[in-house]
């Protein structure tokens, strides 16, 4: 496996992958030598100058955050086994280790905003409670937008300007700044135009905050940690605390939410590498391999190895 700058630079791969196969590159950020900035802005135009048809058609896992805005056509971009319909009222956002490829039958044009993971404003906690910094989580961001007329023109606005900012000959400390300054009111714009941020403003910031710990909690324990009970544990509340507060804001339980995310990362690796099952329920903190099957079974509807290779056979039908 070869890890790729984006978008197209190739160069050897250095850490431990042990489920890497020659199906799915890795995608980090690696500009330009001389671009010497946090965040990125292209069109789709200079990305196809950049890179050839086959690294744009591959699966590739992502390294970074990437802002999605399309300007002109339609296109279907995959993310995480989803095939999500984009036109020009469409955005995506999405976040380090998901897994997508371009669309490269559509000549859809529009603006790739690649962000530094580094360089994400994270959320201040010490804000009062009822302001927005409090609620706006990426982690809780949605992967696709669909925005009204004026909306979209106000995002394309404050990306082109980040472009042209990004040009700017100034000290690279300074423009760094300005840039994740105008990021971060692009992720505010985000989170107000969606129905989730419309509930969670009547919704107590307590709740808010201890959902937002938990997805944290989850995404670093969630291979050695299936049980709601050491989440609740290590968040300090109780298990009735944790559930009201997982439930009222994405309308499902913790053990739900736990499960989901499982269930997607053994799809990940169900589809793109090639190790026994055996390999993956281990890698995900089953000790029996049968229980692992019980389990995606009752979460995807199908066992392991059935998703596998249907999913592998819809991808040699697309060739």
């Amino acid at each position: 496996m070869l890890e790729h700058s984006f978008p197209g630079r190739i160069t050897p791969m250095t850490r431990n992958t042990p489920f890497a196969t020659k199906d799915i590159i890795t995608v980090g950020y690696a500009p330009d030598p001389a671009y010497q900035l946090d965040i990125e802005i292209l069109t789709m135009a200079q990305v196809r100058k950049k890179a050839d048809l086959e690294f744009l058609s591959s699966l590739e896992i992502i390294e970074f955050y990437l802002l999605m805005s399309f300007s002109k056509g339609s296109c279907h971009h995959m993310v995480d086994f989803e095939e999500i319909p984009c036109d020009t009222s469409s955005l995506l956002f999405l976040q380090p280790g998901q897994i997508q490829r371009f669309d490269t039958t559509s000549e859809w044009q529009g603006w790739l905003v690649i962000i530094r993971p580094e360089a994400m404003l994270p959320t201040n906690e010490f804000m009062p409670e009822g302001d927005i910094s409090t609620a706006l989580s990426v982690g809780r961001l949605p992967t696709h937008f669909s925005v009204n007329a004026n909306d979209k023109a106000a995002f394309d606005e404050i990306i082109a300007r980040m472009h042209q900012d990004s040009k700017l000959e100034h000290r690279p400390s300074d423009i760094n700044q300005l840039l994740r300054n105008q990021l971060d009111v692009l992720l505010c714009r985000l989170r107000l135009i969606t129905a989730e941020h419309a509930r969670n403003v009547h919704l107590a910031p307590a709740h808010l905050k201890l959902h937002r710990r938990f997805r944290i909690a989850v995404e670093s324990h969630f291979r050695s940690h299936h049980n709601v009970t050491h989440y609740a544990t290590l968040l300090g509340c109780s298990g009735k605390s944790l559930s009201r507060a997982v439930t009222s804001i994405c309308g499902i339980s913790p053990k739900e939410f736990l499960s989901m995310r499982i269930t997607l990362e053994a799809k990940r690796l169900l589809a793109y590498t090639d190790r026994p099952i055996g390999l993956i329920a281990d890698h995900l903190g089953f000790e029996d391999p049968s229980y692992f099957i019980k389990f995606f079974r009752r979460n995807a509807d199908c066992s392991p190895g059935t998703f596998r290779n249907c999913y592998r056979q819809q991808q040699r039908n697309r060739q």
